[in-house]
């Protein structure tokens, strides 16, 4: 058993007011004067007007800046002295034009170099707390209290004082002490002993004031926490000094460029002072702040990165949010990362890790992306955090989508702002033995004050003096990240690690895939914009700028965009004046990319003719606005053009949309609404599947249901959304017991366009606390989805608003779109880890299907999605109130759509779709320019910068038409999304099968049941085997002849035009040259036959052809 909390809280106010006196004593107060005004460092700061001040000065507003100028006179003398100062806020001390210290509540005392009597210090204020200006649940009244006065800044002290080793040293291991007894289940004959030590020390401290006294003390003490025990073989703990600065969270980034210059001063002055200290500190895009603010600090930081003693490692540019980004934005975050400090530091600044402490969860795209970007281990903390399942690995192989393998490790102290007090190691310790199993014997703790930065402090690395003595803790040394990796890899060469295999999905903060939506769809559209304008200006058929002009000309721009990918400002994390900020930075890049996009158009355009852009990584044809009207384009190439006459369509339009009532139709979907603006039917014509769950509709219409769909495809349900903890970060699970559906009659619906091309039926209502909700349901001629284009004034509080879709459609698992790849996750609920992912992750699309039927739910802006049995979810829009008061509310624009198909949405092309919904076919005056002669200007005429060679049942998107990092050569960014057994001919791709838990469910059960019914399959496929003895046939073709019968009779889903394609084309890849005429052959013999003898039934219309 531990100390009482009574007992340990004496035990402490005797130390606060027995030793904490005495580690230091009054040399002179400081003269202090204030000037209210910023300056760009203390040589400035000299000529501001200042007034004198006294201490308990109250000063303010939030955010703003004051000068203090601290004067004394005192005879020089050879003792060290330090500052001892506190505003009550942030603050650096500055010297000869650069950052000399940070301070804070955790760095009041700096140790200073006298060398005149007369001293004269420039310390810059800025008027927020380490954490900004807000306040927490943990923070006490007067806290809450002091950040909501006008004047929160204070001046609490500030005067020279002279540290006294002896009592400092004491009262560290007197700290250590009380923190060793705060621990539960140690040997009480340890803990009896230590207890009276340590109340031994307070009791003669009472009396007695002598360094004698406290070197005698000291020694007893630390005699005490070593024991005599032997200490056992234990876990190494290996620490780095570490800050963790958020680029930007309750604080904008203006706050965060001091933030950098105080906690990287501090840094450099521990290392100054302790030779064995090291220091970690990531984010590339801090240190160009620091390069850029103050040259002579960022000189400082470049000769201990040369020594091996100040770590610049993590790789990225900054510390992003991994769920959110596009893949290629991930590929550009590790570029930039890893260029930047490369070219600062030599071999020095080359990465070899990826570190992520404080990110919201990581897809399992990221092992391969961290293999081909160079490095070869990944670190990060965040999973910690889990609210449902713990992780159960500290060093393990994470083995991504495509079958990389990464060595992983998940810091088991738990903290990246460890102060490594004794609960802590003995924390991590626990941890890793209990995890790793003595595999790996060692760990990784990055120690120091973070999130708003500060760093360690001196007592921190005299806590791991301490522990290394105590049989209890681990045991620890210093080194830097590059040093632990190293041995780790060394430890794993002979360890059987655990795999990991997929996504790090994170059971927490699930509502910032939702939160400040305009953020999210403002980074999905500068994502496109940025790929856009590379595009055009690299691709162009006459050359419109050379590759280091692309670059160099949308650098600042990419940058931009990368920085506000980071874990608190793109999730939605932020106080309000940060996304003020991002709105304006997102302006500069869309202008950014605008300006190149128009630079370039004069390269491929010329002439009075039209010319239609296809931006998409594959073919198009589709509906789009010329000069206002709908007009059909055909043909368009993959990432090419078409020149078209204004008065005339390329192509022949296909049959045109009808509408019936509430009935909209073209000739591959039909959809039906209700009054309420849901979908009471909605059919794929092509296979006659019917997505809508018709049965249960009827049901809900007739009786209360539990379930708030309420059987359509469709509804939109609010929920009442209230976290316990974080506010803007959490939906937590129990909102699901707090729905209303808004299942009433809309408050009015029109046909807004009817036409053969386009036509669109308009619902609008109102709800809520008054939000108002426009929703356009759209069908275009040949377009196999439903676009339901919303707009919505949102006016509500702590309000979840979200679109359920309840289908036809029952399977194991649905599919998600990730960053380069797809990924799987189960539909049920009857495992903590299926029940913990009730909001999960998805990009542009996700898919729900079996065998016969599909339903895809595509969107242009939205993350947040949900699959529970047959019940599809999307997260559109959400109203937290902290820290951003203001999150959300005002009009938003948004679409998705749904697009049924026959089950294989590979072949239906679902991401074909998705992508296309985001990045839509373009016109453009003037006719495609090209000078070598292999476009002319004239109507019907395409052009392309490339052609991709590849399998149609592939997939292949085009991620960038990039500058080489060599600036002279281009790049085709470009990933294989999945597929089938079928390789891809592309001279960037890698052949691979992918892994699809659903295509093996079925095929297992195709096995099983052709193997059941082999007998009788034989009895039927041997008398039409015409001219052939059935023992002279190929195993394999026989093999396929049974499983294509089987799937014929057996499986009622399953068009049969969809079996004999897919076993002929089998049959190309796996057997001879000649059986796919003798398979296609026979099956159709067979299926003819047995449809006349009424032996094949199929449910659904048009699965018989």
């Amino acid at each position: 058993m531990s100390e009482r909390p009574d007992q340990l809280a004496q035990l402490k106010s005797l130390i606060d007011a027995r030793l904490a006196p005495r580690t230091w004593s009054l040399v002179a107060p400081f003269r202090t004067l204030v000037a209210q005004h910023p300056a760009k460092d203390d040589l400035e700061a000299r000529s501001l007007s200042y007034r004198p001040v006294e201490i308990g000065l109250r000063w303010g507003p939030v955010w703003s800046i004051a000068w203090f100028r601290l004067t004394a006179h005192i005879p020089l003398t050879s003792h060290p002295l330090h500052l001892r100062f506190s505003s009550g806020t942030e603050a650096t001390l500055w010297h000869n034009g650069a950052p000399l210290h940070g301070l804070d509540v955790n760095h009041t005392l700096i140790p200073l170099d006298i060398a005149s009597p007369n001293i004269e210090l420039y310390i810059e204020a800025a008027c927020n707390r380490p954490l900004g200006a807000t306040t927490f649940f943990w923070d006490d009244d007067a806290e809450h209290a002091r950040w909501k006065e006008e004047l929160p800044g204070r001046l609490e002290f500030a005067e020279l004082v002279r540290v006294n080793p002896a009592w400092r040293s004491l009262d560290i291991a007197a700290r250590f002490a009380l923190g060793w007894l705060s621990l539960a289940d140690l040997d009480a004959h340890r803990r009896a002993a230590l207890d009276a030590e340590l109340r031994s020390v307070l009791d003669g401290a009472s009396n007695a004031d002598s360094d004698d006294f406290a070197r005698q003390a000291d020694q007893r003490l630390r005699a005490a926490i070593a024991g005599s025990t032997p200490r056992a073989d234990r876990a190494t703990c290996v620490a780095v000094g570490h800050a963790h600065i958020d680029t930007a969270w309750l604080w904008r980034l203006d706050q965060t460029r001091r933030k950098c210059l105080r906690t990287f001063a501090t840094a450099l002055r521990m290392l100054d002072d302790h030779p064995a200290y090291r220091f970690l500190c990531s984010q590339a895009q801090q240190y160009a702040w620091v390069e850029r603010d103050s040259p002579a600090l960022f000189a400082r930081i470049a000769r201990h990165v040369s020594s091996g003693r100040w770590e610049p490692g993590g790789a990225m540019w900054i510390e992003p949010d991994a769920n959110l980004p596009c893949g290629e934005s991930l590929i550009r975050q590790l570029v930039h990362g890893t260029r930047y400090w490369r070219e600062r530091f030599g071999d020095q600044g080359t990465q070899r890790f990826l570190y992520l402490p404080d990110t919201f969860g990581f897809p399992g795209t990221l092992p391969q992306l961290i293999a081909q970007g160079g490095l070869d281990t990944f670190i990060a903390n965040k999973l910690a955090w889990n609210d449902t399942n713990e992780f159960p690995y500290s060093t393990f192989l994470w083995q991504g989508l495509d079958g990389t393998r990464v060595l992983s490790h998940m810091t088991p102290g738990l903290e990246y702002n460890a102060t490594n007090t004794p609960p802590e190691l003995r924390k991590g310790r626990v941890n890793h033995e209990r995890k790793d199993a003595g595999r790996t014997p060692i760990w990784l703790q990055p120690f120091g004050f973070g999130d708003g930065g500060g760093g360690p402090t001196e007592w921190m690395l005299e806590n791991l003096v301490l522990a290394d003595t105590c049989p209890e803790m681990p045991a620890t040394r210093v080194a830097t990240p590059r040093e632990f990796v190293r041995e780790l890899h060394t430890l794993a060469k002979s360890a059987a690690l655990p795999i990991h295999e997929g996504e790090l999905y994170l059971e927490r903060h699930r509502g910032t895939y939702t939160t400040q939506a305009w953020i999210k769809k403002a980074n999905r559209r500068a994502e496109r914009a940025l790929r856009r304008a590379e595009w055009l200006a690299c691709a162009a058929p006459r050359s419109a700028m050379q590759p280091h002009e692309v670059r160099g000309a949308l650098d600042e721009a990419w940058k931009l965009l990368l920085l506000n990918q980071f874990h608190d400002i793109l999730p939605g994390s932020s106080i309000g004046e940060v996304y003020d900020d991002a709105c304006e930075q997102f302006k500069a890049i869309n202008a950014a990319a605008d300006a190149i996009v128009s630079r370039a158009l004069k390269a491929w355009l010329a002439g009075p003719s039209l010319v239609v852009f296809n931006p998409c990584s594959s073919p198009r044809s589709e509906v789009i606005d010329i000069d206002g009207t709908p007009r059909f384009v055909a043909g368009l190439p993959a990432m090419g053009c078409r020149v078209m006459d204004r008065a005339a369509s390329v192509a022949a339009s296909p049959p045109p949309v009808t509408l019936d009532g509430l009935t909209l139709a073209n000739s591959l979907i039909s959809c039906t609404l209700d009054n309420s603006g849901a979908i009471t039917s909605l059919l794929h014509l092509p296979s006659g599947a019917q997505l809508a769950d018709i049965a249960s509709h009827a049901r809900a219409s007739h009786a209360p249901s539990a379930d708030p769909s309420g059987g359509v495809l469709g509804r939109l349900v609010i929920y009442r959304d209230e976290p316990k903890y974080w506010e803007a970060w959490d939906i937590d699970e129990d909102y699901l017991n707090h729905a209303t559906p808004l299942d009433s009659p809309a408050d009015s619906w029109n046909v807004v366009e009817r036409g053969p091309l386009r036509t669109s039926v308009e619902f609008v209502r109102r709800f809520g606390k008054g939000s108002t909700i426009r929703q356009r349901y759209e069908v275009r001629a040949g377009s196999p989805r439903v676009d339901v284009r919303c707009h919505v004034d949102w006016r509500e509080e702590r309000t979840l608003l979200r679109v359920l879709f309840a289908t036809i459609v029952r399977a194991d698992h649905a599919t998600y779109d990730a960053s380069l790849g797809v990924v799987t996750r189960g539909t049920g609920r009857t495992t903590p880890h299926d029940r913990a992912r009730f909001e999960v992750p998805a990009h542009r699309w996700m898919d729900l299907s079996v065998p016969g039927a599909g339903l895809a739910i595509l969107n242009d802006c939205k993350y947040g999605h949900s699959c529970h049995g047959n019940v599809v979810g999307l997260s559109l829009l959400r109203s937290a109130r902290f820290p951003d008061p203001r999150a959300d509310i005002g009009e938003h624009e948004f679409t998705y759509s749904l697009m049924p198909h026959d089950g294989d949405w590979r072949r239906a092309g679902v991401d074909i779709e998705a992508e296309a919904l985001n990045d839509p076919m373009f016109a453009a005056p003037g006719s495609a320019s090209d000078t070598s002669g292999e476009l002319a200007s004239s109507a019907a005429s395409s052009w392309s910068p490339f052609t991709l060679e590849y399998d149609p049942r592939s997939r292949v998107e085009i991620l960038a038409f990039k500058p080489g990092e060599d600036d002279e050569s281009l790049v085709v960014g470009a990933m294989k999304k999945t597929l089938k057994a079928m390789p891809v001919e592309g001279d960037f791709h890698k052949e691979y099968e992918p892994s699809d838990e659903t295509v093996r469910e079925f095929g297992e059960q195709l096995l099983r049941k052709t193997c059941q019914e082999d007998q009788a399959l034989f009895e039927l496929i041997a008398p039409n085997l015409k001219n052939w003895e059935p023992d002279r046939v190929a195993v394999l073709d026989m093999i396929m002849l049974k499983m294509a019968l089987c799937e014929l009779l057996h499986f009622p889903t399953i068009p049969t035009k969809v079996t004999l394609n897919e076993f002929v084309e089998i049959s190309k890849t796996y057997s001879t040259e000649n059986s796919k005429d003798f398979i296609n052959g026979i099956l159709d013999r067979l299926m003819k036959k047995l449809v006349k003898e009424e032996k094949i039934v199929k449910e659904g219309r048009g699965l018989i052809e």
